[in-house]
């Protein structure tokens, strides 16, 4: 069928009349034995320290096998992510991303403990109970203020400087010609 005919054309669908009467299958309804499931505990800032975390409480609830940090996964894990999302403005640089934060988090959700269990309620239960001590920093949320010249100081496992320059965005002041230095 050519594309042209196909605009504005009626498609019959043969799994809608399944996933609309209540009998579709979704990866959740596939249950495995011995299976465990895992909650993930996210930060609610957008830019904080953790102070620390501490999981004795997640560990004692009801099917929790294991909760774990990132200091856990360093022992497992080789280095960071080789390609990252983010991009902390103020810090003039795209920093290294371990998959899981340990001292600093640079975005509101961003993971800093994982709870394991035997199901996916009691792993949420689990990740409840983990409590982070957070020490809320500076967040930058708009782009003029990213922008600007003065930053904030990098986080304690970066040794580059905190004014790294940073890519021209746009011509500065008087290169276009115009009154302020250039060209009348």
């Amino acid at each position: 069928m050519a594309i042209t005919t196909m605009v504005g054309a009626r498609i019959h669908r043969r799994e809608d009349p399944r996933l609309v009467s209540g009998h579709g299958r979704y990866a959740d309804d596939f249950l495995r034995t011995h299976a465990a499931h895992l909650a993930v505990v996210r930060s609610p800032h957008a830019h904080a320290r953790v102070r620390s975390i501490d999981v004795t409480e997640a560990l004692k609830a009801p099917g929790v096998v294991a909760v774990l940090t990132a200091a856990d996964f360093k022992k497992v894990l080789s280095g960071n992510m080789p390609v990252a999302p983010a991009f902390v403005a103020e810090k003039k640089q795209a920093p290294d991303r371990f998959p899981i934060a340990e001292r600093e988090v640079s975005f509101q959700g961003e993971p800093v403990a994982v709870v394991v269990a035997d199901s996916k309620y009691q792993a949420a239960d689990g990740a409840e109970l983990v409590s982070v001590d957070w020490e809320p920093l500076p967040a930058v949320m708009d782009l003029e203020k990213a922008m600007e010249a003065t930053g904030f100081p990098l986080d304690e496992d970066n040794d580059a400087p905190a004014s790294r320059p940073r890519p021209r965005t746009s011509k500065p002041k008087g290169d276009d010609g115009g009154p302020e230095g250039g060209a009348a």
